[in-house]
């Protein structure tokens, strides 16, 4: 039975129905999203200053071990590379969330609100670097801000 028409064409109530039922999964992820807390996690700028300086002293003491202690070029960088994976790899997840904890603490709530999607974009990003290694969770927070959260609508996307 035709019952709407909807850019000259004629709409069932199957199809009628469906669109209905896609306009209200809409609406109550809009309804979500509005009135969703945003969370403000309190940042310590004492912890994170001396992780800073444990991070820049173990990248020093990298440099210095392999450019005075060892002397094949080869060995040199390949040990001097092999240490700052390790490094960047063990700090890098945690200076991430600190960096998107101070995001959320200092940014208007009219900025954090622009996210469509739930959990919001911060959130995903923590998230993310907990669960995934640092390389893969930067891939999947930028496929997240540049190709997930585009568009008009409201999206349920967890990591």
């Amino acid at each position: 039975m035709q019952t709407n028409t909807k850019g000259g064409q004629n709409m069932n109530s199957e199809e009628h129905k469906e669109l209905r039922r896609l306009y209200e999964e809409q609406k109550q992820i809009e309804k979500y999203q509005k009135a969703r807390i945003l969370s403000v996690p309190k940042t310590n700028k004492a912890m994170l200053a001396a992780w800073v300086i444990v991070f820049l002293f173990l990248i020093t003491l990298d440099a210095v071990f392999c450019i005075i202690l060892i002397q094949p070029i080869w060995l040199r960088i390949s040990i001097m590379v092999v240490l700052l994976v390790i490094i960047f790899e063990t700090y890098g997840r945690f200076f991430g969330i600190k960096i998107v904890e101070c995001y959320q603490h200092y940014a208007t709530e009219e900025t954090r609100r622009r996210c469509l999607c739930v959990p919001s974009c911060s959130e995903y990003a923590i998230l993310c670097l907990k669960k995934f290694g640092l390389i893969k969770a930067l891939l999947k927070i930028r496929k997240r801000l540049y190709v997930t959260c585009q568009g008009p609508d409201y999206k349920i996307d967890w990591p």
